[in-house]
């Protein structure tokens, strides 16, 4: 009966095959390579070893069977969370080189990249809850999408997670509601004329633009003349996002209004 070796690989962690031999018939496979023991699976490398090491592999071509056979190894595994962490911690705070990116950009040509499921997009979502981009950040993001086309099932999956009571924005369907007969070209012309023509943000970059007629407190029947103000288009739009904040911005606008009229009909 022939024996059969399960064990070829040196336990000391190096990774190196151990030669099987005629002798290990009768003597058994040796469990280190010789000059291997248990001493060397806590020694670690000085930094002055690292870059003998790296010296001298400096220009070592690695055959194509080696790196198939080392892709094929390395196929299904999976790091585990300490390995992550070692290699998050390893490698923080380190910038590619040009040369860098430009492999790893070659490296990543024509391969296409699957759609995010719902539960990776939930997962970016909480981890940038609470987070503001500064405005480098923005401009760096900005050109790294140029030129970007969003494939049409992430589309449709964010479309699907942002519907309606989803959205971080919902209020409850509070702009499915009508407006009040009262609130009509009239109202609005007079709204204008009030406001000069000029959008009411002091903060806004364009002031005379296509102006819209806004509502303060968000209650489309509240057509009290403190309530409404003229807004461009763009401004507008801002306002239905972070709302209590612009509620507040735009009371204390008109707030002051009435202390310089002196509660007056008239603004």
């Amino acid at each position: 009966m022939e024996v059969q070796y399960y064990a070829h690989t040196c336990l000391c962690g190096c990774g190196e095959q151990i030669e099987i031999k005629k002798s290990h018939k009768w003597y058994g496979i040796p469990k280190y390579k010789k000059g291997h023991n248990k001493s060397t699976l806590d020694q670690k490398r000085t930094e002055e070893q690292n870059k003998r090491n790296s010296e001298a592999h400096k220009g070592y071509i690695i055959k194509e069977e080696t790196k198939q056979k080392l892709r094929i190894k390395s196929t299904g595994k999976k790091h585990t969370e300490d390995t992550k962490n070692k290699i998050s911690l390893k490698n923080k705070g380190k910038k590619r080189n040009a040369e860098q990116r430009q492999n790893m950009s070659k490296g990543n040509r024509g391969k296409k990249r699957k759609p995010l499921s719902i539960f990776t997009i939930e997962k970016i979502r909480k981890s940038n809850q609470g987070k503001k981009r500064t405005d480098e950040q923005r401009q760096k993001m900005s050109k790294v999408r140029i030129g970007h086309v969003v494939l049409e099932k992430t589309k449709q999956l964010l479309s699907d997670i942002n519907k309606l009571e989803n959205h971080p924005q919902w209020q409850g369907g509070k702009s499915f509601e009508p407006y009040s007969p009262e609130f009509n070209r009239e109202l609005k012309k007079l709204i204008k004329e009030r406001d000069q023509y000029i959008c009411q943000n002091l903060d806004c970059e364009y002031k005379i633009n296509v102006l819209v007629v806004h509502h303060i407190d968000y209650d489309k029947k509240n057509n009290d003349l403190k309530n409404l103000i003229a807004l461009c288009n763009s401004c507008n739009i801002k306002a239905n996002f972070n709302r209590q904040y612009w509620l507040k911005f735009y009371q204390n606008i008109m707030g002051n209004r009435n202390e310089i009229c002196n509660n007056n009909n008239e603004f």
